[in-house]
Order: C-alpha cells, then sequence, then structure tokens
C-alpha cells in the first residue's frame, strides 16, 4: 500500500508542477504579447525565451509519457491525449519561434488560448476542453499552421 500511496503523490507532485508551468507560460505569453505590441522588443524577449523554455520542457515530458504510453500498449485514450498534446506544443514552439525571429504576433492568441485550455483541462475546470481540442486538430487549427 505505501508503494501506491507515494506513487500517487508523485502524480500528484507532477500534475501541480505542470499545471504551474502552464500559469508560467501563460503569463509570460501575456507579457510578450503586451510588450511586443507596444513595440518594446528587448524587454519582451526574456519573457518570450521563458515561454519558449517552458514549451521545450512540457514537450520533453513527452517523452516519458511516451515511454508510459508504450508500457500501456492498448490504451488508446492515453495515446490520443499525447499525440493532442504533441501537436499543441509543436504547433505553440512554431509560432513562438516565428515570434522571436519576426516580433510579429499575430498568432501569440492560438498560443495563449492553448496553454489556457490544457490549464483548464489538467485543472479540471472544463469537462469539454478535450473534445474541443480534438476538434481543433481535427480542423486543422491547432496542428497545421
Amino acid at each position: 500500500m505505501g508503494n501506491f500511496t507515494s506513487y500517487n503523490q508523485a502524480e500528484t507532485n507532477a500534475m501541480k508542477l505542470t499545471m504551474k508551468m502552464y500559469q508560467y507560460a501563460i503569463l509570460h505569453l501575456k507579457k510578450v504579447k503586451h510588450l511586443y505590441g507596444e513595440c518594446k522588443f528587448k524587454e519582451g524577449e526574456p519573457h518570450l525565451i521563458k515561454a519558449i523554455l517552458i514549451v521545450t520542457e512540457l514537450s520533453l515530458q513527452l517523452t516519458t509519457e511516451e515511454q508510459l504510453k508504450t508500457q500501456h500498449k492498448g490504451n488508446e485514450e492515453l495515446a490520443s491525449l499525447v499525440e493532442d498534446l504533441r501537436n499543441t506544443y509543436h504547433y505553440s514552439l512554431h509560432v513562438l519561434e516565428h515570434v522571436r525571429v519576426t516580433k510579429d504576433i499575430r498568432n501569440i492568441d492560438k498560443v495563449i488560448n492553448s496553454m489556457s485550455k490544457l490549464y483548464k483541462a489538467f485543472n479540471g475546470e472544463d469537462d469539454q476542453v478535450e473534445g474541443q481540442t480534438q476538434t481543433e486538430n481535427g480542423n486543422g487549427a491547432i496542428q497545421n499552421v
């Protein structure tokens, strides 16, 4: 029983950390949007770099999730979730790199919205988020930009 409890505690701590990462990513992205919108690129760049690092770290966590997926091969729901997360992180990094190079923030709201939806999903605030994410992925709003 002790191992089960410690596993649940570790899982809870990992979820809390992931939620904090989403919160910080959203905070930094909003600062980037505000500062870049006012052409304050030097002030906004550290926030952009922090957002890129956070999303990169979230993406790297999927490597661990990928190992988990292999251990639970028949779990289609987990496989689908991992794929949706991978697509969202990949798109987010693509947009953030574009912002870094061009200073063009037109698509930053999509990244902020994606991170907000993921935060709400992990926080259990919105039961419809999963269906919305799949719909968005299905019509290419997140995947193919």
